[in-house]
Order: C-alpha cells, then structure tokens, then sequence
C-alpha cells in the first residue's frame, strides 16, 4: 500500500481528519504542518512522490491505538524500502512509544513487537551512529581549512599553480578519506539510549521473565547502546535470588 492509498483507502474519515489539522509530516524539503496547510493532501502526495516518515505521524497519537496500528500497516512497509537504519530506529522508537501508551487497550503486543523490531536493527543502526557522530572530524575539519587555503592559489597556469591544484586535490582525497576512516575511540562509543532494548527490558521484568531481562540488557550493552544497564543487571539479579 502507498502512502497516498493508505490516505484514502487505510484509515476512517475521521482519523483522516485528525491527522490533518495535527501532524506535521516532513519531506525534502522541509516540514509540511499541518497537513492542510497550502495544498490538497493528494496534491502534496503526488508532488512529493513519497515522505519521508520517521515515525512522526504516530508519536504522541491521541486518537486511538488503533490509528497508530493502522498507521503502521503502511509505514512499515515504506520505511523498510526507502530509509537508512538510523530513520528506521526512530521510527520503530515512535511505534514503541505510542503503542506502550495504548497497552491497556490491547496494543501491549504490538509494543514489544516494535522493541522487538527496533533491537533487530541495533548492529546496523549503531554503526550508523558512530560514523555520524564519531568519525574523524578532527581530521575532516583540518583538511577542510587546508583546502580552502589553497583554493585561490591554483589559478593559473605556473609551476606553483599546478604545485598548489596537486596539494588542493590532495586535501579533497585526505578530506574524502577521513570520512572514510576508522572511527575516533569505536571501543568507547556509546549512542543514544536504546527505546527497544529498555522497554522490552521493562515488559519482561514486570512479566517476572528475569534471566531474559538480563540476556537483553547485557547485549545492548555489547552494542553499545547508553543506558543504566549495570544497575538494571543487578537489580535483576536481586530480584532472582529473592525467588
């Protein structure tokens, strides 16, 4: 299902025109809010061709959990063609918020399906994370001076423009290169707190399901994902050998 079939066809009129006067969808081009704002939703649709989602329709959804759930039928299938591993974290980090808010409601499932969903991610999404925030951009920001130095230097066709076009071009490769490169400290990079991976944690103690608690704990730790996890553990363990 497209995301302009699921507008008309996937959800009531109703949700249709909650989601319309309340949610801000981002495209390319930036944030378009509310939905009604300047042009038909069919219009935008086919102009856009698709939206780019990240869970931004369903966080916080005040309607019902059904809508989040059919919400979900639709955006699922979109995010896992079109989005990287780090937008399919914060979308599945959305599902996991909403659904959790509606687990009285029968949508308990549905949440840890949407941990289950985001952990399975964790390995990708983690890598993704360090080379945005950890890469070497002590290296990437010297070279970038270094180019922009020489850059006036290489008009003209004497021997010390061509010196100065070879080093310019040499401070692109190195530029490029340390983009590239190993990451800064990788062993002791932590990324954000793990929604998934605490949520779930929080489900299974309550469910009394401890060892499984602490299995999942200490593999986000193996992740490198921050978070009290050691704390967690032996909380955990008390809780076992009180049994």
């Amino acid at each position: 299902m497209t995301l302009s079939e699921w507008w008309k066809n996937g959800i009531t009129s109703e949700e249709r025109d909650f989601l319309a006067d309340n949610y801000t969808i981002y495209s390319s081009n930036g944030p378009i809010t509310p939905l009604r704002e300047g042009k038909r939703i069919d219009d935008l649709f086919d102009e856009l061709g698709y939206l780019f989602l990240g869970g931004l329709l369903t966080t916080g959804c005040k309607l019902s959990g059904s809508l989040v759930k059919n919400e979900s039928v639709c955006f699922r299938s979109i995010m896992e063609t079109l989005s990287s591993p780090v937008a399919k974290h914060f979308y599945y980090q959305s599902e996991i918020q909403s659904f959790y808010k509606w687990r009285e409601s029968g949508f308990l499932e549905d949440a840890i399906d949407a941990c289950k969903k985001q952990i399975a991610l964790g390995p990708l999404a983690i890598h993704d994370f360090m080379l945005n925030g950890s890469m070497r951009s002590g290296d990437i920001q010297r070279w970038t001076k270094i180019a922009d130095e020489l850059k006036p230097l290489t008009k003209g066709n004497d021997n010390i423009a061509r010196l100065m076009q070879e080093k310019y071009q040499d401070a692109l490769q190195q530029i490029e290169r340390a983009k590239q490169g190993p990451l800064v400290d990788a062993s002791r990079f932590l990324g954000p707190e793990h929604v998934g991976y605490k949520q779930l944690c929080i489900i299974l103690e309550k469910q009394g399901n401890y060892d499984e608690a602490i299995t999942l704990a200490r593999q986000a730790m193996e992740e490198h994902w921050n978070g009290d996890w050691d704390k967690r553990i032996e909380k955990l363990k008390k809780k076992i050998e009180k049994k």
